[in-house]
């Protein structure tokens, strides 16, 4: 999709559910976060499957409203193959019909062309991942069955005002897009957590003494309200995304002015002095509090920045 109003409208939609709205899906990612640690403990050795299991559920149930026990579900196994096509063909064909533009016109049959079959059923797999899980909330809400979910708040609002089908159709890609958009890069950082964890147990101390120190005596696990009292967990956080920031997709870009990044971001040692060990106190003041880099541009610049 080319910048433009078309691009700030799915922008401003996807801000209005996940910036504007974030506090009213806390109670899906605690529930699916204490999942994930049922799983760990009854099979560690499968964490992979775990974390991915925790990505899908708490997109699925945030915007649909979908229980996702694993990840043999359906609607899993679809957007799984829909956005696989998209980062491993995407790419491919781009190159290929940009360095060759006539290719586009060639039938699929034709050698050196069969990226168009792939093309096709990655656009079907696509469409499937807009329209199905569309349509099943639909019917719930026809039948007074839905759940609460980001898809129904849209629809209930779209309701009362106008737009008609380019606002559904605008919804309707706004809702399938966060799969794409929210659960490669949820795994991909958390996966990077275990591992530095794994390789500095040092860290790892750190940060059970420090949430065993908060519930001391308390027969619970930490809460969303215990979040400012964390402070070491949140620099070990920020430092996850520092140390291993999350960058999935090589498609062509095109900045709007000519720019040049002067070498590292993450790694720059004048800014993260040993940028190769994984070091949370780095985010840390004299105090024990979080400094002000919050590292925000691992999250993107400009009219790029992930909601």
């Amino acid at each position: 999709m080319p910048y433009g109003d078309t691009w700030r409208q799915h922008r401003r939609k996807f801000q209005e559910g996940f910036r504007d709205l974030a506090q009213s899906h806390r109670p899906i990612q605690s529930a699916k976060t204490h999942e994930l640690l049922v799983n760990l403990l009854r099979d560690p050795n499968n964490f992979r499957a775990h974390i991915r299991t925790l990505a899908a559920a708490t997109i699925f149930g945030i915007v649909y409203g979908h229980d996702v026990a694993s990840t043999n579900d359906y609607f899993v196994e679809l957007a799984e193959k829909a956005v696989g096509a998209l980062v491993t063909q995407g790419p491919l064909s781009a190159a290929i019909v940009n360095v060759f533009p006539f290719m586009r016109h060639l039938p699929a049959w034709f050698p050196g062309c069969g990226f168009h079959r792939t093309a096709q059923e990655g656009r079907r797999l696509l469409d499937d991942m807009v329209e199905k899980p569309y349509a099943i909330v639909v019917n719930e809400i026809a039948s007074g069955t839905h759940k609460t979910s980001l898809l129904a708040t849209y629809l209930e609002q779209n309701q009362i005002s106008s737009g008609g089908e380019e606002k559904v159709l605008m919804i309707k890609q706004v809702c399938s897009t966060t799969y794409g958009a929210g659960a490669d890069t949820l795994v991909s950082a958390l996966a990077t957590f275990f591992m530095a964890m794994a390789s500095h147990p040092h860290a790892q101390k750190k940060a059970q003494e420090h949430i065993d120190n908060l519930i001391a005596g308390e027969d619970r696990l930490p809460t969303w309200e215990d979040r400012p009292n964390l402070q070491y967990i949140e620099a070990v956080m920020r430092e996850t995304l520092r140390y291993g920031p999350v960058a999935p997709l090589g498609f062509f870009h095109s900045a709007v002015r000519d720019d040049v990044v002067n070498g590292a971001m993450t790694r720059d040692p004048t800014v993260y002095p040993d940028p190769e060990n994984f070091i949370p106190e780095r985010f840390l003041k004299e105090d024990g509090t979080c400094n002000d880099d919050d590292v925000s541009f691992t999250f993107g610049f400009g009219q790029g920045f992930a909601a």
